[in-house]
């Protein structure tokens, strides 16, 4: 059979893969627009495809620089309010954004048009046993991340909620309006795990350039600066001037680039472990080593 690839969220535009041994067809829901076919190979005859990355088209957050902290190398952003009075921050959830924070998969199912209130949390660790670890980064209980649905058609948004116990996992979704009218059923996000700022502002020299999350709270992102060159500046407020109009947009994991769905297991719709002999191969080219580096799914 042939290896189909759909790139679902992708982060910069200078990362590039190998795909080896096309084994089976993958689908899924894009965010994307980016999509091939590896012809079927083995280990003594492989094939290959060489494909560049392009950027997320999905954004969490649009707005613009309050102010900047050089020290820090931070961004604050203003506070609305909301209908009720209330105030309306930008970010939901605090350290939503720590690159290595553990991210479940959440699912929800739709019933007479609205969205059902079991909604389930599938918890896989790297190794794809089930479990959370708790000398890892979780969630801060108090400020719980973001919930989104999304790609359904024909509907009124319903409202969920995640519930987060004391050691940061993510325990459960509380739907706090089912909405209606669905005609399918959405997909579940969980606004966290790797992110970047990128600027968009149309003035900016910088429109374009991306920057790593490295933590944020409610109204501030810290932004990872150790991938600026040697005579790059390293003060925040160079490409952030206040008022600088910027987007939040998922970063890439290896599972959003091949289109892991954690549906029962950690590995592709119809993918295989295996030792390296047999298994799919994908390579991503690292900028620091000047090489590629390879990947395989190992049971």
């Amino acid at each position: 059979m042939n290896l189909h690839i759909n790139f679902l969220r992708i982060a910069i535009s200078s990362l590039f893969a190998i795909f080896f041994l096309g084994i089976v067809p993958l689908s899924f829901g894009l965010v994307g627009s980016t999509s091939f076919t590896v012809s079927e190979g083995n280990s003594s005859y492989p094939t290959y495809y060489i494909a560049s990355a392009p950027l997320s088209k999905l954004s969490v957050f649009s707005g613009s620089v309050a102010s900047t902290d050089n020290s820090n190398a931070r961004l604050t952003f203003a506070v609305d309010s909301n209908e009720s009075g209330a105030n309306d921050y930008p970010f939901e959830g605090v350290s939503a954004f720590v690159p290595n924070v553990q991210m479940p998969v959440c699912r929800v199912s739709v019933s007479s048009g609205s969205v059902d209130t079991n909604a389930s949390v599938v918890w896989l660790d790297e190794g794809g046993s089930v479990g959370f670890d708790t000398n890892k980064p979780g969630f801060n209980s108090s400020y719980p991340p973001e919930i989104m649905l999304y790609d359904a058609e024909n509907n009124t948004s319903a409202e969920v909620n995640a519930t987060i116990n004391s050691a940061g996992k993510l325990t459960g979704l509380t739907v706090v309006n089912q909405g209606e009218g669905y005609t399918s059923t959405p997909k579940v996000l969980i606004v966290a795990g790797p992110h970047f700022v990128k600027i968009t502002e149309p003035s900016s020299e910088y429109n374009g350039m991306v920057f790593l999350i490295k933590d944020n709270n409610q109204t501030a992102l810290d932004l990872d600066l150790s991938r600026l060159g040697t005579n790059d500046s390293q003060n925040v407020s160079h490409y952030f001037p206040d008022g600088t109009q910027v987007e939040v947009i998922p970063a890439t994991t290896l599972g959003t680039l091949i289109g892991v769905d954690h549906q029962s297991s950690p590995y592709p719709t119809n993918w295989t472990a295996g030792l390296p002999n047999v298994a799919d191969w994908i390579y991503l080219w690292d900028v620091d080593f000047g090489g590629y580096v390879p990947y395989f799914f190992l049971g």
